[in-house]
Order: C-alpha cells, then structure tokens, then sequence
C-alpha cells in the first residue's frame, strides 16, 4: 500500500472521533460501528494509521461483523415498535 494513507479529515467531517495516538476511528470492536450511531467501518480505515495491520486476510470479516450487526438493529423489538 506504498503512498495510501486514510482519509480522516473525512471521518472527522462525519463527527466521528479518533484515537489521538493512533488516529484509528473509534468503534465497537464486535460490530464495527462508530462512535456515531449508524456508521460503520470497514476495512483498513479501521487501523488508523497502523494500515499494515489490516489485509484481506483479517479484513474480510468486517462484512460480515457489520452484516449481523445491523441484522440485530433491524430485527430490534425497538426498531420495530417505533416503525409501526
């Protein structure tokens, strides 16, 4: 990933908060989600500027982590009643 480095000026636009030493986005290691409700990340941007730590290998789950976070927000009894 010679010359890649994440956009955070954008994460920051979204209100979403970084780690100051490491500058990784804040989330929810089990699902992903940010520090801003309904945002989740995904893949190397979840490193901050540690990119090296994320590749296909371990990155390739986060679909999936995020996939069945957002399942259990739908199927949500709360979600549910306030749609009705």
């Amino acid at each position: 990933m010679t010359g890649y480095h994440p956009d955070l000026e954008f994460l920051g636009a979204l209100g979403i908060r970084l780690e100051p030493v490491t500058e990784r986005p804040r989330t929810n290691p089990d699902t992903l989600e940010s520090d801003r409700p309904g945002i989740f990340l995904a893949g190397v941007i979840v490193a901050g500027m540690h990119t090296n730590e994320i590749f296909i290998e371990n990155g390739r789950f986060h679909g999936k982590k995020i996939a069945e976070a957002i399942a259990g927000l739908l199927s949500s009894p709360q979600l549910i009643s306030s749609s009705t």
